[in-house]
């Protein structure tokens, strides 16, 4: 049973993954990466952007469709921990005074991934310390 709600937890935490991507692109994330980032046009910041998903994504979805196996349970954890620290990136360059990300629908997208991941964290390590993969 547990491993099921870890199952569902993964994936709506993967759909706020995408979510905030998408939200990200819109933002012009690529910028936050100093000189480098800032140096880049809209095209070239978006190509590699949009390109450098397909090495994130791969193992996220490897590790959703394993969560029964020692691997999936340790992308599992790393998702969820990355998101929080995402998450708290985000609060430090806001009091920077970066006012990227200050819409409603970021705030909803950046606050359902701290709780979302939080939640996968927790039975993540549960099933860890409880069961046998």
């Amino acid at each position: 049973m547990i491993k099921e709600i870890l199952t569902w937890v993964y994936l709506i935490n993967f759909v706020f993954l995408m979510m905030h991507e998408t939200d990200a692109s819109y933002w012009k994330e690529w910028r936050f990466f100093g000189k480098w980032g800032e140096s880049l046009s809209d095209k070239q910041g978006l190509s590699i952007f949009i390109l450098a998903r397909i090495p994130i994504c791969i193992p996220l979805l490897y590790g959703l469709l394993n969560l029964n196996q020692l691997s999936g349970l340790i992308i599992s954890t790393i998702l969820s921990s990355f998101l929080i620290f995402h998450f708290c990136i985000h609060m430090v360059a806001r009091k920077q005074g970066r006012s990227e990300f200050q819409w409603p629908i970021s705030y909803f997208i950046q606050f359902g991934m701290l709780i979302i991941s939080t939640i996968q964290l927790f039975i993540t390590i549960q099933i860890l310390i409880t069961t046998n993969v």
